[in-house]
């Protein structure tokens, strides 16, 4: 599972950093910014909210296994 987490929040963080940089692309491009940008907020929200998920429910794990080696 913690392989699976950690490949699945890097293939997230890749996915959304390279849609962070095209919709920096298309602020640039297009007159749209303020919507892009409030987009960009909203994916990096999304993003760290799906790390900080996934980092507590492997603290959870590792305070399990500490607690039963007890």
């Amino acid at each position: 599972n913690y392989i699976f987490s950690s490949a699945f929040s890097f293939i997230l963080s890749s996915a959304l950093t390279f849609a962070v940089a095209e919709l920096c692309l298309l602020a640039e491009q297009h007159p749209e910014y303020k919507q892009a940008r409030e987009k960009m907020i909203e994916l990096l929200t999304a993003k760290n909210n799906v790390e900080r998920i996934l980092g507590a429910t492997e603290k959870e794990k590792n305070r399990g296994r500490q607690q039963g080696a007890r």
